[in-house]
């Protein structure tokens, strides 16, 4: 009885002595349990929004192909038709159309004279590609109505007429000096006479690359041009 009242009435027992450190402990180890829990949620929940993406990802990519694939059926079942059509159209033979028969002419010696004496068509052009120019391999000379010379130079000296005659010579043209009276005596180098017109003025040509200034006189002495250089 004494050990009872001691205690009080209702017999209440007083929680045993614990340290802080002990405290300490329980509660750190209450707040781990729930951060754990928590991320465990978090972890979750994250892994729950992710396969809800998947799962819509793939299954818009599911009914785009298949929209896809029906599209392109549908298009062949429109183009089908029209290739076997074209097929039947193209299939369908011809009717054999009956040969006529072939008309053989005999053709005689006198046929073929008379296609040959026909007279031939063609274009003007045509005929100037067919037809042959000759050209006479020679020019045809032009007589001259009167002989003319050639004066290749005066001088009033004879020396003077003699070195130009032998410079000429030896260049190949050949020249005699002829002289001449008028107001004082004049030393001429001619060449000559000509009758064809060619000729004539082949020579004076040949002369005037030489540097030779000439004239054409008549055989009457007469001055009738003057040459260019």
């Amino acid at each position: 009885m004494a050990g009872d009242l001691r205690h009080g009435y209702g017999g209440s027992h007083k929680k045993p002595y614990q340290r802080k450190s002990q405290q300490v402990a329980e509660e750190s180890s209450a707040g781990s349990s729930v951060r754990l829990v928590w991320v465990a949620a978090t972890f979750l929940a994250l892994g729950l929004v992710l396969g809800y993406f998947v799962v819509y990802h793939f299954a818009t990519e599911g009914v785009g192909t298949r929209q896809e694939a029906q599209a392109k059926a549908s298009v062949e079942e429109i183009k089908t038709p029209d290739v076997a059509q074209a097929k039947e159209v193209v299939a369908e033979p011809e009717e054999a159309s009956p040969q006529q028969p072939l008309n053989v002419v005999a053709i005689t010696p006198a046929t073929a004279s008379a296609k040959t004496a026909q007279p031939l068509e063609y274009s003007f052009y045509h005929g100037l590609s067919e037809t042959e120019v000759l050209v006479d391999a020679e020019p045809i000379p032009v007589t001259l109505p009167v002989p003319y010379y050639i004066q290749a130079g005066t001088f009033g000296s004879a020396e003077q007429a003699q070195k130009e005659k032998a410079r000429l010579a030896r260049m190949g043209q050949a020249v005699e000096v002829s002289i001449y009276q008028g107001k004082k005596l004049y030393y001429r180098l001619r060449m000559g006479p000509f009758d064809d017109r060619l000729e004539l003025n082949k020579k004076r040509n040949e002369l005037n690359r030489l540097g030779v200034d000439t004239l054409l006189v008549k055989s009457s002495l007469k001055t009738v041009a003057k040459s260019e250089n």
